[in-house]
């Protein structure tokens, strides 16, 4: 969406990983100025004050709590030190939901109070035209993503946006999109490499990245579609 949102507008993005920040990273480096403590801006935060540009805060929720507090200040009032983001610069923010994040903090609430919040999740059509170009033209990974896509029409079941209740204390997998493309990418450097398609190492492949039952459900129609008769035979 951000990458969307910054190519509409003509604007460069720039993109901080917060569970990866410390509080200088967004709200400047502490030095003294004139005989008073200033804060400069640095690296991503810095380009946002000089040009206009998407300034695009990640994994907002796994921040530290002084890493979510300068973010505050950079979104309220959108000052780093004595310095102002570029007026046409525009900041967003994303994380996983709460109950999906691992070391997430609660969302001060002077945060929620000041900003838009929206909750996102593709459709199955967006997932279905994603895979159809996955992969480059004639490639092995485009042909499996393209062949799941239509599967997908009559077996939606293997497609899950949410993890099973039981999937952090089982190490569970499940089939998210971004499951099925890590599935995909090593199954179709197997079968480059002269891996049988039938093959248990696809399976293996498949079942480790989207959970076995899902893998099962998409190889068994796959498997039982290659034995249906071709048009030409019909």
């Amino acid at each position: 969406i951000y990458q969307q949102v910054a190519k509409k507008r003509g604007m460069e993005l720039s993109t901080l990983i917060l569970s990866q920040c410390e509080s200088s990273d967004v709200g400047g480096m502490p030095v003294v100025s004139g005989g008073e403590l200033d804060r400069l801006p640095r690296g991503r935060v810095k380009t946002a004050c000089e040009k206009p540009c998407i300034l695009f805060l990640d994994e907002f929720p796994n921040a530290s709590i002084l890493t979510q507090q300068a973010v505050m200040r950079l979104v309220l009032d959108r000052e780093v030190g004595a310095r102002k983001l570029h007026k046409d610069s525009r900041v967003m923010l994303a994380g996983n939901p709460m109950d999906q994040g691992v070391g997430v903090n609660e969302i001060p609430l002077p945060m929620i109070g000041r900003m838009t919040m929206a909750k996102l999740r593709p459709t199955h059509p967006e997932v279905q035209a994603y895979f159809q170009e996955l992969g480059s033209e004639g490639s092995t990974l485009r042909a499996l993503a393209i062949d799941w896509a239509a599967t997908l029409d009559n077996a939606t079941a293997m497609l899950q946006f949410d993890p099973p209740p039981n999937a952090a204390s089982s190490g569970r997998h499940w089939g998210s999109p971004r499951s099925w493309e890590r599935g995909f990418t090593l199954a179709a450097t197997m079968l480059d490499a002269g891996e049988p398609d039938s093959g248990e190492m696809v399976e293996i492949a498949m079942s480790g990245n989207v959970g076995e039952e899902a893998s099962r459900s998409w190889l068994a129609i796959r498997r039982l579609r290659e034995k249906l008769p071709s048009i030409k035979e019909i």
